[in-house]
């Protein structure tokens, strides 16, 4: 199941990099115990990819990353107490 998830870089946080926020969602990830997909192979990543890279020092309130999980029981409970 592919997932998307929308943030806005906006104030301080339009001077950090795309490498810098990729890495910021893979932490979020891991430590949110979400089932995500990795890649196969000898070291293994996980499958996750952003819209369009803007650059150092552009802000934008519509960014977007998608992911790839393996499980939806998460985000079924997540959903019901929303």
């Amino acid at each position: 199941m592919k997932i998307r998830i929308k943030f806005a870089k906006e104030g301080t946080m339009k001077f950090i990099g795309h490498l810098d926020i990729m890495r910021y969602f893979q932490k979020v990830m891991r430590r949110g115990d979400v089932d995500i997909r990795y890649s196969e192979g000898f070291s293994p990543h996980q499958i996750m990819s952003i819209a369009e890279q803007l650059g150092v020092g552009l802000g934008s309130s519509g960014e977007y990353v998608a992911t790839d999980v393996l499980s939806t029981d998460y985000y079924k409970e997540l959903l019901r107490r929303i």
